[in-house]
């Protein structure tokens, strides 16, 4: 065979060069801009770090970091060892219904993450539990602890079972030949089990935006927040930082779970994590006296300098989530636990949301300015007395068109269609 043949790619080696290609170049186009000293993404104007200096001192973003970050260390430190035992209980001793603990195990990998959130939500709801920090780890927990399962069961297969029977001869107990001989050789596994649930828990959002309360959200809702408002530099940075961690972190998980351990694999993890508590030190804002006020509201409905001013004038904060749908606002109260001082939805869900008891009745002796409202907007009638609602924001939805390419005059709804 020629050199010319040898250095010749095959139609396979091209397709799976396409795929990578599909794959990661959104990534590549994101880190790189995330350097680029322009605002706008389509042009370049220089190398820059001060679009990570703004994401570090950006107070919000730091502060969802840090939510990321108690969540991702508590959900490691609960599901390794919960899912740590199960897996030597799967793989070392003979319990009942065998094939159905395997599949409960399996059933969090299967089920869709939306169907999850949903699912988990209503139970927390049903049991009365507020949202918050709590259950996110709960949720976490639940769906991590599979992960746990499979990598140390793995590793727990592959051992010689007569290194804990001879420890067993010698005249150890149970516990003593586990900690001693059992559990030095899975270690490995445990670990790359425990970076791949911090991975998977710093990265979640479906299931995360379920269960998250006024206050908690964590980095990712908050990326999925900022960029409803417009893609900037900033969340191109944070992004990046969460990029280059989460890659850390999955090669060297798969570098343990492989057998592959040296101190380089150890210290490139440290140094992932370093990373992100580094970061995380940052955007310290002043702490309010006021307390909070926790709002739930559609993308750009409040601008940020009426925000600034209002935590300006009463010393106090105001913690944004927010939501894309009517639908979505319903379904998050109706799971029972998440409570907000204030929502705006639109007009005719204020008529079911009423009626469902998920509004709680205006006390007019303290707004003073209901007198200055336009009549026309009040009134109305999903809520004529205005008992559980006030006008904030009024517009309308129009069709806008080319001239040059639309012929004759655009006056109904029926153009849209015909």
């Amino acid at each position: 065979m020629s050199a010319k043949k040898r250095l010749s790619p095959s139609p396979l080696s091209l397709a799976a060069g396409f795929v990578y290609l599909f794959l990661y170049a959104p990534i590549v186009v994101l880190v790189v801009l995330s350097f680029n000293a322009s605002r706008f993404s389509t042009i370049w104007r220089g190398f820059t770090w001060q679009w990570y200096e703004l994401a570090w001192r950006d107070a919000e973003l730091i502060a969802s970091l840090r939510v990321s970050l108690i969540v991702g260390f508590a959900t490691t430190a609960l599901a390794t060892m919960i899912g740590t035992a199960a897996a030597v209980a799967l793989a070392q001793h003979r319990i009942k219904f065998r094939g159905a603990a395997e599949g409960l195990v399996l059933l969090p990998v299967i089920i869709p993450e939306i169907v999850i959130g949903f699912a988990t939500a209503g139970l927390f709801g049903t049991l009365g539990l507020a949202f918050g920090l709590s259950t996110i780890i709960a949720a976490h927990v639940a769906f991590s602890i599979s992960y746990v399962v499979f990598i140390v069961r793995a590793k727990l297969v592959n051992l010689d079972p007569s290194l804990e029977e001879a420890a067993l001869d010698l005249g150890a107990t149970r516990w003593q030949s586990f900690t001693r001989v059992t559990l030095p050789l899975i270690f490995p596994a445990i670990i790359s089990a425990a970076l791949l649930v911090f991975t998977l828990s710093l990265d979640d959002y479906v299931i995360t935006s379920f269960v998250a309360g006024p206050g908690s959200a964590t980095l990712p809702l908050k990326i999925y927040s900022m960029v409803k408002t417009g893609v900037t530099p900033e969340i191109n940075a944070i992004s990046t930082v969460l990029l280059a961690v989460t890659i850390l972190l999955v090669l060297v998980s798969d570098r343990l779970a492989s057998g592959k351990r040296s101190r380089w694999t150890m210290g490139v993890a440290a140094c992932g994590l370093a990373a992100l508590v580094v970061f995380a030190i940052g955007g310290q804002g002043h702490k309010a006296k006021g307390g909070e006020l926790n709002v739930f509201i559609w993308s750009n409905y409040l601008p940020d300098n009426v925000i600034a001013e209002f935590e300006r004038r009463h010393d106090a904060r105001i913690n944004i989530e927010l939501y894309d749908s009517n639908e979505a606002l319903l379904a998050k109260l109706q799971s029972g636990g998440a409570s907000y001082d204030i929502i705006v939805p639109s007009d005719y869900m204020v008529t079911v949301l009423r009626e469902q008891g998920l509004l709680q009745e205006l006390n007019r002796d303290v707004l003073t300015n209901f007198s200055n409202l336009d009549p026309q907007f009040v009134g109305l009638p999903f809520d004529s007395p205005n008992q559980y609602s006030l006008p904030y924001m009024w517009g309308t939805t129009g069709i806008a068109y080319r001239k040059d390419k639309v012929a004759g005059p655009i006056d109904s709804w029926a153009a849209l269609w015909d």
